[in-house]
C-alpha cells in the first residue's frame, strides 16, 4: 500500500485557516469597534445640544433658563443645570422660578404608531412632576402620572407667595396634533388643601382649611369642561362648580370662564369674615346653599351670587 508523503519544509494549508467561530467573533469585534469609533468621533452630543437649544428658543411663550446642559449617550438623557422657569410663563415678566431638577430622558421606542417615548421630571422641594411624552409623526401624547404638586409651588407660579397650602395629586393625558391641543383629561385631588389668609383689595380674607379638593377636566381643543368640588359639610366653605373654560393658549391667564355652581358657608366663617355676611344678606338660599356664577378670566374672575 502506498502512503502519501508530506514533503519536508512544507505546512498543510489548514494551519492557516481561521475556525468559523473565531471569524464570527472577529467580525463582530470589528463592527463594535467601528460603531464606538463613530460615536466617539462623530459630534453626536453637539448635534443633540443644538437641537435642544433650538427647540427651547422656539418656546417663546414659556422660556426655560439654565446655566448649562449635560448630555449622556449611554443612557440617553438631557440634564439642565440650575434650571429656571421664566416669569413670562405665569404672567410675571422679569421674575424667575428656580427648580431643583429638570431632566429629560429617552425610554423605549414606540412601534404603533412609530415614535419615541420620553420621561421629563421637574422637582422643586416636595413638588415632583413626571410627564411621559410620546412623540410620533405630527402627534404628541403627554401622560402625567406619579405627580405631586404643593400649594406653595402653585403660589409661586401665580405670584402670590404662601397663598395656598397642601399637596395636590395630579394625573392626566393630553394629546397634541401638529403642536396644537387636541383633547385630553386631567384629574387633581387633595386631602389637605388650604387657602391661607390673604389680603385682596384691602379685604383680609381669613384662612380656609378646605381639606378635600376634587377637580376633573375634559379638554376638547380650546374648550376645557371642568367639575370642581372643594371642602365638605364640616369645612368653613363647601363649593361645587362646573362649566367650560375657553382656553387662551397665548395668554392662559386670560382664558374665559363661564362656570355655575353652589356653595355654603359655616356660621363661624361668616362671623370671622363679617363683610361676607353683608354681601350675602340679600341673597336667597336654595336647599341651604347659595347659587353662584363665575365669569371673567382666570386672572380676573367675576363671581356673582344669584
Amino acid at each position: 500500500m502506498s502512503k502519501s508523503k508530506v514533503q519536508e519544509n512544507s505546512i498543510d494549508d489548514q494551519v492557516y485557516e481561521i475556525p468559523t467561530l473565531y471569524k464570527t467573533k472577529y467580525v463582530i469585534l470589528v463592527l463594535v469597534m467601528g460603531v464606538l469609533g463613530f460615536v466617539f468621533n462623530f459630534p453626536v452630543k453637539k448635534i443633540i445640544l443644538t437641537q435642544v437649544e433650538n427647540a427651547l428658543a422656539q418656546n417663546r411663550s414659556c422660556p426655560i433658563e439654565y446655566s448649562k446642559i449635560d448630555i449622556s449617550l449611554l443612557m440617553p438623557k438631557v440634564v439642565f443645570k440650575n434650571p429656571k422657569i421664566n416669569g413670562i410663563c405665569f404672567q410675571k415678566p422679569g421674575q424667575t422660578l428656580s427648580l431643583d431638577k429638570l431632566d429629560v430622558k429617552a425610554t423605549i421606542p414606540v412601534l404603533f404608531p412609530p415614535g419615541m417615548k420620553f420621561h421629563a421630571q421637574i422637582k422643586k422641594g416636595k413638588t415632583d412632576i413626571n410627564i411621559y411624552p410620546r412623540v410620533s409623526f405630527g402627534r404628541t401624547d403627554l401622560n402625567i402620572s406619579s405627580t405631586n404638586i404643593t400649594g406653595d409651588f402653585i403660589s409661586q407660579i401665580i405670584g402670590r407667595p404662601n397663598i395656598l397650602g397642601g399637596d395636590l395629586s395630579v394625573k392626566g393625558v393630553i394629546n397634541l396634533e401638529n403642536h396644537q391641543l387636541s383633547k385630553g383629561a386631567l384629574r387633581i385631588r387633595s386631602k389637605n388643601f388650604a387657602v391661607n389668609s390673604v389680603n385682596i383689595n384691602n379685604f383680609q380674607i381669613p384662612s380656609l382649611n378646605l381639606a378635600t379638593l376634587d377637580f376633573s377636566g375634559d379638554l376638547n381643543k380650546k374648550k376645557l369642561d371642568i367639575k370642581l368640588r372643594a371642602g365638605n359639610e364640616s369645612t368653613p366653605i363647601f363649593a361645587e362648580l362646573k362649566g367650560p373654560i375657553m382656553l387662551n393658549m397665548r395668554a392662559p391667564a386670560n382664558s374665559g370662564l363661564n362656570l355655575t355652581g353652589e356653595f355654603s358657608i359655616s356660621d363661624q366663617f361668616m362671623k370671622d369674615f363679617s363683610i361676607l355676611g353683608l354681601v350675602l344678606q340679600s341673597k336667597k338660599k336654595v336647599d341651604g346653599k347659595y347659587i353662584l356664577k363665575v365669569t371673567g378670566t382666570l386672572q380676573r374672575p367675576l363671581p356673582n351670587v344669584l
